[in-house]
């Protein structure tokens, strides 16, 4: 049994050995291909892509991918699509993905597609699938072909202000990314929508291909060159300027050499000479321009054979050009869209725009909420350090008050004390030869020594404490320990009063300044003595300065207070810090922060 048991396992191994597995070897031609169509070698990448066996690719990824690839390269190569059976196969995969840009190109194509095979609503409506996408991704390359084939199909259906809306978008684009051929594309088809719309836009149709001319000039693309001239000199004939319309459309005789397009520019050179009263020169190149096989450009040229005919009084000819006229008029609308794809194209744009709108409103209010939330944050925590700050100050002061006070009450009891051993040691000395006396006051002396030494060490410990609470001063801004008191407020007031008047100086009093110190003092733990303990060369007015400067005032602001120049507070500067025996090269706001 165990024997059957192990050949059967040694069977199934084998069998499953010999399912052919998948190699990476496709994938790699994939990947090839995909290169070359990047790189622009359109044909080489449909030759390799046609190696590929579709029953050899295993995964639905490689699948999608084959599908997508062989699809692109069709379109490069300008092989109409017969159907979409193929680029199904991609846009079902990649709608279930996560690669948004591979996604974006599969509606792109299956959106042209539908375009070979004259499904108008079906194209426009994948063009909008992948237009939202490929924004996300910012696929720059994708984003033209979108705006230039939807651009076009709004375009030809009539659909003008759809049109420049997305010819706009290409517009920016390319002058953004320094695309000076795709910039000059979309200036040309703005152009022609100008024209389309109406004489009211002709001066903004000329803007946008003088425009383009311009930077046709500096790196020439004759193709696009010829358009440009083309649309210029149907512009010129539109707006009555007709010899520059008749020097453009030489222009554009000069660079075009295939003589069969030249069939719609004789079309401007004669209703130019139309316009100008030359019958003759126009009947000449209207005829020719009959020839072409365009229904527009011969219906166009009869009408103006008939008018022609008439004015010259050869009316026989005059209804037999407007018959055919009709004629070519009626072949003429009959290649136009319906009225009902044009009503669901225009229905398909304004659900994409409102799309478009409500995705930037959601974004505005995220914006909004999130800028409300960062300055709600910061306004929470400007005012939490404003009454920190507030409830900081005040603690200090309390702090500063209690050290004082208990340091006022040890300093007294120490003193106390110290008179009370000295009477008790002269007390010991008159009482020599009484035994018992001075054994009675030496126990108290000794008692005495005793509280001395603990008031020292309490007091010891208070100017520790009292040495901190100045080393946290040096944290807090000087001027909030004083900022409500009556003589700040009164520095301000004449800080304020002298920039107005420049004539008459008001000046701190005597009182003032004895005031303006003494609020000082009582709230830094005497700031002006140990800044005469340090410096003892400092006179009054020496301390009278550095104190405006420990109260954060500029040296402009001192000045005024002061009554005199700045030029002035700078040189009472340089001579306090000689006085403190100082390098000019230190600011004396540095000194006096450590202090």
């Amino acid at each position: 049994m165990k024997n059957i048991l192990y050949v059967l396992l040694l069977m199934g191994v084998g069998f499953i050995s010999c399912i052919p597995r998948p190699t990476n070897s496709q994938d790699k031609i994939l990947a090839y291909a995909d290169t070359l169509i990047r790189k622009s070698y359109y044909d080489s990448a449909l030759q390799i892509l046609g190696s590929v066996s579709p029953e050899s690719l295993y995964t639905p990824a490689s699948q999608a991918r084959y599908a997508l690839l062989l699809t692109q390269a069709y379109d490069k190569n300008y092989i109409r699509h017969t159907d979409d059976s193929l680029i199904r196969i991609a846009v079902k995969y990649y709608d279930n993905s996560k690669d948004e840009s591979m996604c974006a190109k599969a509606h792109y194509y299956w959106g042209r597609v539908y375009q070979d095979n004259k499904d108008v609503i079906g194209t426009v409506r994948e063009f909008m699938k992948a237009l939202p996408i490929a924004n996300k991704t910012q696929d720059y390359d994708l984003l033209c072909l979108l705006h230039s084939n939807l651009g076009h199909l709004l375009y030809t259906h009539g659909l003008l202000e759809e049109a420049d809306s997305v010819y706009q978008q290409a517009e920016r684009m390319a002058s953004e990314h320094k695309d000076s051929l795709r910039w000059v594309v979309s200036l040309i088809k703005r152009a022609d929508i100008c024209m389309e719309r109406g004489e009211g836009f002709y001066l903004e149709a000329e803007r946008k291909l003088l425009k383009a001319q311009t930077i046709l000039s500096s790196g020439g693309n004759t193709p696009l060159a010829k358009k440009m001239l083309y649309s210029l000199a149907s512009l010129y004939q539109y707006m009555g300027r007709t010899e520059e319309a008749i020097e453009t459309v030489h222009n554009f005789f000069i660079i075009e050499s295939d003589t069969a397009k030249y069939f719609a520019s004789f079309l401007i050179v004669g209703s130019s000479f139309y316009k100008e009263g030359q019958y003759d020169s126009a009947t000449y190149y209207l005829k020719r321009a009959v020839q072409s096989k365009s229904y527009y450009t011969k219906y166009g040229a009869y009408m103006r054979l008939a008018d022609v005919a008439r004015i010259q009084g050869r009316y026989s000819e005059a209804l037999q050009y407007e018959d055919a006229y009709i004629a070519y008029k009626d072949s003429a609308m009959k290649e136009e869209y319906p009225a009902k794809v044009i009503a669901t194209l225009k229905d398909m744009f304004y659900h994409q725009s409102v799309y478009q709108y409500e995705t930037f409103m959601s974004r505005y209010r995220l914006y909004i909420l999130l800028l409300s939330i960062v300055l709600l944050i910061t306004i929470s925590s400007i005012v939490w350090r404003h009454f920190t700050g507030q409830h900081k100050v005040k603690l200090s002061l309390l702090n500063q008050q209690d050290i004082q006070t208990k340091t006022g009450v040890l300093e007294q009891l120490l003193q106390e004390k110290r008179d009370e051993i000295s009477l008790l040691e002269q007390s010991c000395a008159e009482s020599e030869g009484d035994r018992i006396k001075q054994l009675q006051i030496n126990s108290c002396l000794n008692g005495l020594l005793e509280e001395e030494r603990r008031i020292v060490s309490d007091l010891k410990a208070l100017l520790e404490q009292k040495e901190e609470e100045i080393k946290q001063l040096k944290g807090i801004k000087f001027k909030r320990l004083i900022e409500d008191t009556s003589i700040y407020q009164r520095l301000l007031y004449i800080k304020d009063e002298n920039a107005k008047n420049s004539t008459g100086k008001m000046n701190l009093e005597e009182e003032d300044w004895e005031e303006l110190l003494s609020e000082i003092d009582l709230v830094s733990f005497d700031f002006t003595t140990r800044l005469v303990d340090r410096y003892d060369a400092l006179v009054d007015n020496d301390i009278r300065f550095c104190c405006l400067i420990k109260l954060g005032f500029k040296f402009s602001e001192i000045a005024l207070i002061l009554g005199c120049s700045v030029d002035a507070v700078y040189k009472k500067e340089k001579s306090i810090l000689r006085r403190m025996d100082m390098e000019h090269t230190i600011r004396l706001k540095e000194i006096l922060r450590n202090i």
